[in-house]
């Protein structure tokens, strides 16, 4: 057993290692009675998964999504003794879920213990799955696109596997720590260029490689498990597009790239934390998310420092980052960030001035912090207005969508919250606080059946 800062491993037979603990996740504990997940998690993820189908498809764009199972879904009989897992998975139950709604998925599952062998699919050092078994799975993503794409996958005969000694994930963990094979695949024929690349302290990626001899353009919402899969993908199609973190698919990067098809990739044991049904639905827009970092400017640093504190509550730390930044930044390209961090701190009327003090044209995360600044400030209507104003910068937004409703409704005006309680649950159907304060404001108007049916949507009734 080990322990490292953020996760603990367990030792199976045959010096097998698996993941016990990762951060407040414990995926043998909950993969051992699904019972509660399968009544509470598993419905919102299924939801998300459906609503994006649905946008998806009413802009022609194809959808495969594959759960990358632990390992000890595939390998349990290497487990140490007194764990037994639950049947089926909580990957084969997404799975099925998402195929009943007519979505394309791989059961992973099944394939990779129908493969089951000689050569191994999983590390006994590493949680991920083996360059052999990513290939299996990748195949399998192919054969799911649909055929008007045109396709090629990768032939066997253009793939070499070879081992090389290496710690792995888990057995970087241990004590004494412990080497093992980790497989490398190495791949003839098509070049891949590279079109981007961007890592933002491993929180958030965006990667895009160019392949002459591919076909279409695919995104894929990316975890540590596509890092196998992503030398075969990349040789598919024409322009293949990676972003990380996998609980997010933003829609207004969806809409600029157009892709023709989009793999989501979810790693098994990140089903077992509770989705956000917002997830979708950014104030910061996608190229503000990804690509902010990547900017070659003198406050690139104290930007990235200030980001980093943000997302970690420390608002001391941010606000001198961001401040910093702002002193290199005389166009107010990082404006938004010091305007945040004002936000988060306390001070509403330092935010708003940021705001409203910059020559830069004011988009949804200008308008959306300005908005938050009026309302803390006691200035409701104006607050409202704002808000209405950055969804004009994206229509179908549902943070701001619920926003605004749950605003006019704290104003008494439960007529006007209707219109925009709809449009958020219409646009994100697993946030179950936008189904309360529907079911809120239809009962405010004495449409009693409708409260109900919005109470019970939301899993309140």
């Amino acid at each position: 057993m080990l322990a490292g800062s953020n996760l603990s491993i367990v030792e199976g037979h045959e010096g097998w290692l698996f993941l016990e603990r990762y951060e407040d996740v414990f995926p043998l504990r909950t993969a051992a009675d699904l019972a509660t997940w399968s009544q509470t998690t598993l419905p919102l993820l299924r939801s998300i998964l459906r609503s994006r189908a649905e946008r998806l498809a009413a802009r022609g764009i194809a959808l495969v999504v594959v759960v990358a199972p632990e390992k000890a879904s595939v390998y349990d009989e290497l487990l140490p003794a007194g764990y037994v897992l639950d049947r089926p998975a909580a990957a084969e139950r997404l799975t099925e879920a998402a195929r009943q709604d007519g979505i394309s998925a791989i059961d992973a599952v099944a394939l990779l213990r129908q493969a089951k062998g000689a050569v191994p699919l999983y590390y006994d050092v590493d949680s991920h799955w083996t360059s052999f078994a990513a290939y299996r799975v990748y195949r399998s993503l192919i054969a799911a696109a649909p055929s008007r794409l045109g396709l090629k996958p990768v032939a066997p005969d253009c793939v070499w596997y070879g081992d090389r000694p290496t710690f792995g994930d888990l057995g970087v963990h241990i004590r004494p720590e412990r080497k093992g094979l980790i497989q490398q695949a190495d791949i003839s024929g098509s070049e891949v260029s590279t079109g981007v690349e961007i890592y933002d302290d491993r929180e958030y990626a965006f990667q895009q490689y160019h392949c002459a001899t591919g076909r279409g353009r695919a995104l894929v919402v990316r975890d540590s498990f596509t890092t196998f899969l992503s030398p075969f993908l990349s040789r598919t199609f024409a322009e293949t597009t990676y972003i990380s973190p996998a609980n997010a698919l933003p829609d207004d990067l969806v809409e600029e790239l157009s892709p023709d098809l989009v793999i989501v990739q979810i790693a098994e044991r990140a089903l077992f934390y509770m989705p956000d049904g917002l997830c979708d639905w950014s104030i910061r827009s996608w190229r503000q998310t990804y690509l902010e970092s990547q900017a070659d400017h003198p406050a690139r640093k104290h930007n990235r420092r200030a980001r980093q504190a943000l997302r970690v509550g420390d608002w001391s730390g941010a606000l001198a980052a961001a401040e910093a930044a702002a002193a290199l930044d005389p166009d107010d390209r990082f404006i938004h960030n010091l305007a945040e961090t004002h936000l988060r701190a306390g001070s509403p009327a330092d935010a708003l001035a940021a705001c409203e003090g910059t020559s830069r044209p004011a988009d949804r995360l200008l308008l959306t912090i300005a908005a938050y600044a009026l309302w803390a400030l006691g200035r409701q209507d104006e607050a409202i207005d704002r808000l209405q104003q950055a969804l004009t910068h994206q229509p179908l937004n549902a943070r701001l969508q619920f926003q605004c409703g749950e605003w006019l409704l704290e104003q008494g005006r439960p007529s006007d919250a209707l219109a925009y309680l709809e449009r958020a649950v219409a646009n994100a159907p697993a946030h179950t606080t936008s189904w309360y304060r529907l079911g809120m404001a239809r009962h405010a108007l004495a449409d009693y059946p409708g409260a109900e049916a919005a109470f019970k949507s939301g899993g309140f009734g």
